[in-house]
């Protein structure tokens, strides 16, 4: 009889445990579904977080990858901007090289007769200006190709076909006597006080400036041009 009662006691018991688990695990699940957070809310943070420890741990690479809506449209409107202000910033360049007036820097030399004569005497006509010397082969290998030139474009064009003189070895009688012996119909000047090419900072000859009427320069070349390359820059100056 005894065991029978001891029996019951331990059946009862048990239902009295199952019953109490089941209702404590009903709380809570009610409580959790009342009590968890947003789960918009929990992903944005979760997000930031990623990124802050990301950029900190030096994982750029996740960090960008987290925020990558916000910076690719940022990044969008700063293209946009910067090709805006791009585009402002050619204009104004534009307008001021237009407006920027680089007169070619004048120069005193002297021609045959020993008078003085300034790249600014011309101006108002195409100027081709021309340092050589005597003794410089490449100058003597396009001086033909300049005397050509002058005897097509003289009327049009002035030449100031600029000597080196140094009163030394390149005197203006030596001077003379080369282009007497060539034949060359060109004008010639000297720079004996060497005024030119102090002003232009010739290092090397032969140097060719090509000028347009206003005074400003077109072009620059150093070294002996072809007929090709000298028509070229003729062109450029002319009206």
């Amino acid at each position: 009889m005894k065991k029978e009662n001891s029996g019951k006691k331990y059946i009862l018991l048990l239902v009295v445990l199952i019953v109490v688990l089941a209702a404590g695990n009903g709380a809570y699940r009610y409580l959790s579904k009342r009590y968890v957070p947003d789960s918009a809310s929990m992903g944005n943070t979760a997000k930031e977080t990623v990124a802050a420890e990301s950029e900190k741990m030096g994982n750029t690479d996740l960090a960008e990858a987290e925020t990558e809506p916000v910076n690719t449209e940022t990044s969008h409107l700063e293209e946009e901007d910067g090709s805006e202000a791009d585009e402002n910033t050619a204009a104004t360049e534009s307008v001021t090289e237009e407006d920027a007036v680089d007169l070619a820097p004048d120069f005193v030399v002297y021609n045959r007769e020993g008078a003085e004569v300034r790249l600014s005497d011309y101006i108002g006509k195409p100027v081709m200006v021309n340092f050589w010397a005597t003794w410089c082969g490449p100058c003597q290998s396009e001086l033909p190709v300049f005397d050509t030139a002058y005897q097509e474009y003289g009327e049009e064009i002035e030449f100031l076909m600029i000597d080196l003189t140094d009163s030394v070895s390149e005197t203006k009688e030596v001077v003379e006597q080369f282009v007497a012996e060539r034949g060359y119909s060109f004008p010639i000047l000297f720079d004996s006080e060497h005024n030119a090419e102090m002003t232009y900072g010739v290092y090397a000859i032969p140097a060719t400036i090509a000028v347009h009427a206003d005074g400003t320069i077109a072009q620059a070349q150093v070294g002996a041009l072809t007929d090709h390359v000298l028509q070229v820059m003729i062109d450029s100056i002319r009206e």
